[in-house]
C-alpha cells in the first residue's frame, strides 16, 4: 500500500513540477500574406539572421503550396451550358486529392475537369463518384472513398480520359 501511495504522490509531484516549468513557445504574431509574404512581425526568435531569412522563405513556400492545392471556388459549380455531354466525367461528382506530378497547381486539372462537365467538389461524400489521386493523397479522403465505394483514378491513368492530356499538362 505504501508503494502505491508513493507512486501516486510522485506522479502528482512530477505533474506539478512539469506544469511550473512548461513555457509556451514564442510564436510569430502574424504572417501577413496577400500575393506575397510581406512581412513577419514578431520579437526576434532566431539569433542567426541567415536562419531567420531561411525560415521566412520556407514559410512563404508553405503558404504558396497550400494556395496551389486549394480549389478555386468558381470550379465548384458544375457547368450546365455544355453541348457535348458524352465525356466520361460529365455530370459526375469528382474530388481531387494529393500532389500531381504533371500539375504544379491542381487548379489546372480541376479546370479541365470542369470544362468537360465534371461536378468538382473538395470533399468526399456519399454523392462522390470519382476520386482522382496524386502523390500523398489525403488519408481521410481515401478512407471515405473506400467506405462509399467511390471509383479511384490515379494520376498515372488520368491521360486515358482526355484525348488532349498532353496539351494541358505542365512541360
Amino acid at each position: 500500500m505504501d508503494t502505491i501511495i508513493a507512486f501516486f504522490v510522485g506522479g502528482l509531484l512530477g505533474f506539478f513540477v512539469a506544469t511550473l516549468l512548461y513555457k509556451k513557445p514564442k510564436s510569430l504574431d502574424i504572417i501577413e500574406t496577400e500575393n506575397n509574404l510581406k512581412s513577419v512581425s514578431s520579437k526576434p526568435i532566431f539569433k542567426n539572421e541567415e536562419y531567420a531569412e531561411s525560415a521566412k522563405i520556407e514559410a512563404y513556400e508553405d503558404i504558396a503550396e497550400f494556395k496551389s492545392r486549394k480549389i478555386k471556388s468558381n470550379y465548384l459549380q458544375p457547368r450546365k451550358d455544355l453541348d457535348d455531354k458524352t465525356h466520361f466525367f460529365y455530370g459526375k461528382k469528382v474530388v481531387v486529392t494529393g500532389v500531381f506530378d504533371d500539375f504544379y497547381d491542381r487548379n489546372i486539372l480541376v479546370k479541365k475537369l470542369w470544362e468537360v462537365g465534371a461536378d468538382v467538389d473538395s470533399g468526399v461524400s456519399k454523392n462522390t463518384k470519382i476520386l482522382i489521386i496524386g502523390n500523398s493523397p489525403g488519408p481521410k479522403k481515401m478512407d471515405l472513398a473506400v467506405e462509399f465505394g467511390v471509383t479511384v483514378i490515379s494520376q498515372e491513368n488520368l491521360s486515358e480520359y482526355f484525348e488532349d492530356y498532353e496539351d494541358f499538362i505542365e512541360p
